[in-house]
Formats: C-alpha cells, structure tokens, sequence
C-alpha cells in the first residue's frame, strides 16, 4: 500500500469480560502502489440484524471493480446476502462462479495445506512473512491515521 486514512471510532459492547470497546464503525480508505488502484473498507457493528453464521454476528464481503468487469465476493462468515458466494460481472451480465470450500473455516485449512506442501516440496507459501508484515503495517497504518487525523503510509509504520 502507497497510503491509508482512516477513521476509526469505537462502540461499547457486552462480552464475558465486562463491557468492551470495539474498533466499529469505521472506514479505512488507501491507495495502492499501483497508479489509480484505490480501496476502502466499511466496517459497521449492526447487533440487531439478523445474521446467519456458524460462528458469529458477522459478514464481510468484497467488490472488486476493474474497467472491464466487478467481482463479488459475497460469503466469509455467514449467510447475510442471498446471492452466489462468488459472481462476475462483465460484458454486462452477470455470472455466479461455483467455488469449493465457502466456510470461514475453509481458507485456515487451505492456507495449512498449502503451508504443509511448500514445506515438503520448497517454493514459498501463499502466506508468507512479508506478506504477514504487509498486513501488519496495513493496520497499523490504519489504527494511527485515525488517532492523528492523517493518512499514513504503510511503509513508514515498523
């Protein structure tokens, strides 16, 4: 990532250990290194909506918009939309894509396995170190933009 600016404010909620504050709602906006890719991610706490998950109150979905076509990413955690797990638009239709492994669960096993098999076979696993320090800097890129007001890049976080 080039920047990030966010704004991050916080909710209270009931947990087993008392009341605690969550980091919702918020909107995280950056850039990518890239020319003209940018993202932003909406994050919201919505307690009273029904949400049908095998784990928690929560979804997360993903659109990816190019020039040519947007893919929809529509199943992490739960069943919140009643779409296909995965669609593609292009040439303006819309197509959903049959994909193998849907559950939260799925991509921790994935990710093990595919661990597993670099570690017998060599190569470099699809998560890696840089990559976990990539996500990293992200956040808290993201976590101190929204404390200064400013955005922050990435790379200047360590």
């Amino acid at each position: 990532m080039e920047k990030v600016f966010a704004w991050i404010d916080q909710t209270p909620v009931t947990a087993a250990a008392g009341i605690v504050k969550i980091d919702t709602p918020a909107m995280i906006m950056f850039q990518f290194k890239a020319s003209h890719r940018y993202g932003q991610l909406d994050i919201e706490h919505t307690p009273h909506m029904r949400i049908f998950s095998d784990y928690y109150a929560d979804d997360n979905r993903i659109e990816v918009i190019g020039g040519k076509g947007i893919i929809f990413i529509n199943r992490y955690t739960a069943k919140t939309v009643d779409l296909p797990e995965l669609m593609l638009f292009k040439d303006g239709k819309t197509t959903p894509i049959p994909v193998k492994g849907v559950e939260w669960h799925d991509s921790f096993i994935a990710t093990t396995q595919d661990f597993i098999n670099k570690l017998n076979s060599g190569g470099t696993p699809r998560l890696d170190g840089p990559t976990g320090k990539a996500v990293l800097q992200f956040t808290l890129a993201a976590l101190q933009s929204a404390a200064t007001g400013k955005e922050v890049r990435p790379d200047d976080v360590q």
